[in-house]
């Protein structure tokens, strides 16, 4: 379920996940995702 707020934006965002290694999996693929975007140490 994805809610936004008046100016369009996500302000909540809910995924169910059955069974645990689909959740598992998910979850290595949003790490790898978002990995993209974390700022770069030095």
């Amino acid at each position: 379920m994805i809610r936004f707020n008046e100016q369009g934006q996500i302000v909540d965002f809910e995924v169910m996940i059955r069974p645990k290694s689909g959740l598992e999996a998910l979850a290595v693929q949003m790490g790898q995702r978002m990995a993209a975007f974390a700022p770069q140490a030095g």
